[in-house]
């Protein structure tokens, strides 16, 4: 396979900024080495994109860097890199290859900003990004190499009367418990996740904790509101043997990778008008919410008792309370008989009928099905109704919008693979 080549930098992008947005830099601290720099006038977040003063964390680095005030370029130089950056221009060079920036180097306050990018393998320098300590650590290849062999003990998992007890070993049954097809996947999983957090710092893009917040309470929402109520979404995911918050759990280990994704490719994803006119079309049945009634009931086995409680309720006594007391129905009698809304096909035919054939607020006569006698009270209903193209607008702008990142990772992802020095060593 061919090697990836990344030329390591931090190249120039900065802007005319709010005196209010730079008093937030200081949030956001640097460290080269395992040791914390101080900046005159340190980083800052805008748009997703960290920003770096390039002079002072260049010089940091190693580079000299000068600025020519008839060409207005910066030029970074130290043994065997040269960066050279313009004003206005979006393009800069790393030892003579052209590199195109998304918005020109400018000035902030008479300091030049860079986005922050991977410091890759020419250099040897690795960066990472500390979305939740706020903070750029940067390393170099000789503090890597120390690190590694420091940290030896991290090659072992527990220690029994002193006999230590390595990871392989870990491995190895893991492979034996998951066997070796679902072994695989799991390595290609973190090759792929591997490979985009490289690319996002190469682009210096980052996704936020607040992103990830947002992005699960949606979920989560979204999630809920495919039921009728709460009491669904528990019965639901109780056949599952889970509950809310393990639900939660899961969408929260899912969700940063899929934001990863979506960061990577939202500026090259495009949706027009006419798609989403198209899409609207073609799934309009799909949007059609049918006719709906919210009911409850009380099921019991015999008619002579179903006439008992069909009497006490003309009398005034609460249906729910009598459905708590008398119903024979496992799934909604201790909930006052409440079945939450549904729609056509859903109930046994007599119960459907009577139901649907009800007002809002009426009490039927005693319903015969196979499951015994009932007594139901519609509490409320739903019309059919076809939402219009504005109002599904945005849901399918976001719809089309997935299923094109989708489309763009998977081919891009297939051919990085190729580019990339991939060794597994198992």
């Amino acid at each position: 396979m061919k090697k990836r080549t990344i030329f390591s930098i931090l190249f120039i992008l900065s802007f005319i900024f709010s005196a209010t947005a730079l008093a937030e830099e200081s949030k956001i601290e640097v460290w080269i080495d395992g040791e914390q720099i101080q900046f005159e006038q340190g980083p800052f977040i805008k748009d997703g994109i960290t920003f770096v003063p390039f002079r002072a964390l260049f010089s940091e680095l190693g580079l000299n860097v000068k600025w020519n005030q008839d060409t207005k370029m910066v030029i970074g130089k130290n043994d065997g890199l040269t960066v050279e950056l313009s004003l206005n221009n979006n393009q800069f060079t790393v030892n003579g290859e052209m590199i195109e920036l998304l918005s020109p180097p400018e000035l902030v306050n008479n300091f030049t900003y860079v986005p922050l990018r991977v410091v890759g393998e020419s250099t040897g320098t690795s960066v990472q990004w500390n979305g939740e300590k706020k903070a750029i650590s940067i390393m170099s290849s000789e503090s890597q190499v120390n690190e590694q062999s420091e940290s030896a003990d991290s090659d072992y998992i527990v220690k029994v009367n002193g006999e230590k007890v390595d990871k392989d070993k870990l491995f190895d049954l893991m492979v034996q418990q998951l066997g070796k097809e679902k072994t695989d996947a799991l390595v290609q999983q973190l090759i792929d996740q591997t490979l985009v957090a490289q690319q996002l710092a190469i682009e210096g893009l980052n996704v936020t904790d607040e992103e990830i917040a947002d992005s699960v309470s949606k979920e989560i929402e979204r999630f809920k509101a495919s039921f009728g109520s709460d009491e669904e979404v528990e019965a639901y995911l109780l056949r599952y043997g889970m509950s809310l918050e393990d639900y939660q759990k899961i969408v929260e280990d899912m969700i940063p990778f899929q934001l990863q994704i979506e960061k990577l490719f939202e500026s090259k994803i495009e949706i027009t008008d006419e798609e989403i006119a198209t899409y609207y079309e073609a799934n309009l049945s799909t949007y059609t919410e049918e006719e709906q009634v919210k009911a409850s009931h009380i099921l019991v086995e015999t008619k002579e008792e179903a006439e008992s409680i069909l009497q006490q309720i003309n009398d005034g006594t609460d249906f729910s309370e009598l459905a708590i007391e008398h119903s024979i129905d496992p799934g909604s009698g201790s909930n006052g008989g409440d079945l939450g809304f549904f729609g056509r096909g859903v109930m046994v035919p007599e119960f459907e009928e009577a139901a649907f054939n009800l007002s809002t607020g009426e009490i039927s006569e005693i319903v015969q099905s196979n499951f015994g006698f009932h007594i139901i009270k519609v509490t409320d209903k739903k019309e059919e109704k076809t939402p219009t193209l504005e109002e599904k607008q945005e849901e399918i702008k976001e719809e089309l919008s997935k299923v094109k990142t989708r489309e763009q990772y998977q081919l891009w992802i297939e051919e990085v693979k190729t580019e990339s020095e991939i060794e597994i060593l198992f």
